[in-house]
């Protein structure tokens, strides 16, 4: 807990069955909450980028390459 609010990491896992593929992106959520305890703002923060995008057949070639070229 923070004066800006709570803060919880958790774990995404999605699969998609028809193409045996399982997908697992850490994340975290940050919450503001009312002073009785009710949340008042909810934020998830996530890389799908890294975890998403660079498993899908065309976009991952174009993830994958700009992943390349920023470490250069």
């Amino acid at each position: 807990k923070s004066p800006d609010g709570v803060y919880l990491r958790w774990v995404m896992t999605c699969t998609i069955h028809h193409r045996k593929m399982t997908f697992v992106a850490p994340g975290m959520s940050h919450l503001r909450l009312t002073p009785d305890g009710r949340i008042s703002y909810h934020r998830d923060y996530w890389d799908a980028a890294e975890e998403l995008y660079e498993k899908l057949p065309v976009l991952g070639i174009l993830m994958r390459w700009l992943k390349c070229q920023a470490a250069k």
